[in-house]
Parts: structure tokens; C-alpha cells; sequence
């Protein structure tokens, strides 16, 4: 990736936080949560229980997670311990997203970004373009440099 590049991408993703923390009850938004290992617990159980409360400024949209593997001595199936505690605190099973391989070119990812409200962007590196779109991505591009992608951040970022 160039420095360009690289730099408005993290300009993109950092100039957002006074935003999403400036919004109100009324306009929650959407977070979808990312993580598997027991040490991001604490994290998703202060992320559900906030996402609870009526004048909360988000809503915890998504869970993606690894999917179910075979763990202790009976070697059982089991869920990971994100998808467990999220079961186990009511948060709803089909939008609990568990994909082979997590990120912008995977369907589950996409699925999981749309399910969430969001605008997701495919890249179409693993899978046929068609399948990107069926599930649901705004955006195609081939990497991040395409300049697809950069045309739509700045008209993103135009509009706040």
C-alpha cells in the first residue's frame, strides 16, 4: 500500500471518532464486534450491556467470530467464547456471524457489515464478483489502492 494511500486510509478511519461520539439516542450506530479469544470477554460484555441502555449512542449490531471447533478433554464442538457469552446474554443467534476466514473479501464479512447497517465494501481478491454482490456490498474493488475506494471516502468525508 503507499504512503498515500496509507495515510488518507488512517485519516479516514481516525477522523471519524469525534463523529460517532457526537451522535445521539435517537441516531444510534451500528457496531458490529470482531473478536474471538476469552481476552476480548470484558470488552463485548461492556459493549452489550452499554448497548442496552435506551440513551446509548450505538447499538451492538453483529457478532463475527470464529467458528464453532472441537475444544476440551470429550474434544466437543463448542462455540468460541465470544459467540458462548453472547448466546448466553440473549444477543440473537443469526446475527452471530462465524466465518472460516473474517475480512472484506469473505461473503460472511460482508453479510455481517450489511445485517449491521452498514456500507461494506467487497474486495473481489477470493470470491466472483457476483457473489459480493448478492451479499450485499455497496462497493467493488480489486485492493486498496483502487482508486474506486479513495473516490468514495472523499465524497464520504464531503458529506459530514
Amino acid at each position: 500500500m503507499s504512503l498515500k494511500a496509507l495515510s488518507l486510509r488512517r485519516s479516514f478511519c481516525c477522523g471519524n471518532v469525534a463523529y460517532f461520539a457526537s451522535a445521539t439516542a435517537s441516531k444510534q450506530k451500528n457496531i458490529v464486534f470482531l473478536g474471538s479469544p476469552q481476552v476480548s470477554l470484558p470488552v463485548l460484555d461492556v459493549l452489550l450491556d452499554a448497548s442496552r441502555v435506551p440513551s446509548s449512542i450505538f447499538r451492538l449490531a453483529a457478532i463475527v467470530t470464529q467458528p464453532p471447533s472441537r475444544r476440551d478433554r470429550g474434544r466437543k464442538v463448542m462455540p468460541s467464547p465470544v459467540a458462548q457469552r453472547a448466546l448466553d446474554k440473549g444477543f440473537p443467534q443469526d446475527i452471530i456471524f462465524t466465518p472460516e476466514r473474517a475480512g472484506e473479501d469473505s461473503v460472511s464479512g460482508i453479510e455481517a457489515g450489511v445485517a449491521a447497517g452498514l456500507p461494506v465494501v467487497g474486495v473481489t481478491t477470493r470470491n466472483p464478483e457476483q457473489s459480493l454482490v448478492d451479499a450485499g456490498a455497496s462497493l467493488l474493488i480489486k485492493d486498496f489502492e483502487d482508486p474506486k475506494l479513495w473516490t468514495a471516502i472523499e465524497a464520504s468525508l464531503k458529506k459530514e
